[in-house]
């Protein structure tokens, strides 16, 4: 069979441009190399504890983008969180709400599913190169063969989509692409620790933001809502420490992160030798730092790449620029 559009990658870009396509009538494919939809759209579990470990909230400030939030919130996908967290010297409030899913994060993206063709979604299946021929784009798939499409979309982050194509002029094409843009990495602790502490560290709204030293900001997913168990903490270290600390021992990344959100030394040192009460999750490409101003970028006849790279970075980025690049 050959689809109108195939699309790499199933984050919030991928489905939003899997959204726009249903809504225009035409055929498509999701391909993506992880076990779930989302990307960055990330709930994890720990035992009961539950963590936002990726995306933490969001903000609307597109309108088109506000009427789909709004139909999220009639849905109980979303809910407003606060308007705005506290941090080293004031709290961020900007008169922007920022929302969050009493669900997990994650939830935006099943519920994006929900509404596309469960055989349109692929997950466990990696790319392994495509190419043009015959006006058609040929997707070879690790265990899957070869797949066809008119037209193509692209959303994993730029400096992995070279490596993906036959053709050596796409592949300079998009390298061009990727050394416009600069992506800070990110790694996100999510630890249980004694409810008391997580009070103390994180008062209501539960969310905090650091001075950016070691961490850039911290969340309680019980205060938040989303965890039944209490203590369920979620760290994102700062891009700098992130990028200085990347292939360093996990045990000593969550012994520091934990000291740098105000737990002492002691209580620090016996989480991070306790395997069971947390986890390290990194995220090489977490935060485009200089985003293009184009909502996606066309790179080869009738292929895009796009993302939250490209228009403005985070989810709204995101779907704005799935949805732009799904206009075939």
């Amino acid at each position: 069979m050959t689809h109108d559009v195939a699309i790499v990658g199933a984050g919030l870009s991928g489905l939003a441009a899997a959204a726009a396509l249903r809504s225009a009538g035409k055929s498509f494919v999701i391909f993506d190399k992880g076990r779930a939809v989302g990307g960055r759209l990330a709930t994890r579990r720990i035992g009961e504890a539950v963590f936002d470990h990726g995306a933490q909230f969001f903000t609307v400030r597109d309108r088109t983008f506000e009427q789909a939030v709004s139909g999220w919130e009639s849905a109980g996908i979303v809910k407003l969180w606060s308007h705005g967290f506290p941090g080293p010297d004031s709290a961020d409030s900007d008169g922007h709400p920022r929302y969050f899913c009493p669900r997990g994060m994650t939830a935006i993206a099943k519920h994006l599913t929900a509404s596309l063709p469960a055989q349109s979604i692929l997950v466990d299946h990696k790319v392994h190169r495509m190419q043009r021929a015959n006006d058609l784009w040929a997707i070879e798939v690790e265990n899957s063969g070869a797949w066809h499409a008119r037209s193509l979309i692209v959303t994993v982050p730029a400096p992995q989509a070279p490596a993906l194509f036959v053709d050596p002029a796409i592949s300079t094409s998009l390298q061009g692409i990727a050394d416009r843009l600069s992506f800070d990495p990110c790694l996100a602790l999510m630890v249980i620790v004694d409810a008391a502490d997580a009070e103390r560290c994180f008062p209501p709204p539960a969310g905090r933001r650091f001075d950016g030293q070691v961490l850039s900001w911290g969340a309680d997913n019980h205060g938040k809502g989303i965890s039944p168990v209490t203590g369920a903490v979620t760290l994102h270290a700062s891009p700098s420490f992130s990028r200085q600390h990347y292939e360093s021992s996990p045990e000593e990344v969550a012994r520091t992160m934990l000291r740098a959100a105000g737990l002492h030394d002691g209580i620090a040192a016996r989480i991070a030798a306790d395997a069971t009460k947390w986890q390290l999750k990194k995220w090489r490409y977490a935060i485009p730092a200089q985003p293009m101003s184009e909502r996606f970028f066309e790179f080869a006849p009738a292929a895009r790449i796009c993302g939250d790279a490209f228009g403005g970075p985070r989810i709204e980025g995101a779907w704005l620029s799935g949805t732009a690049a799904a206009s075939f």
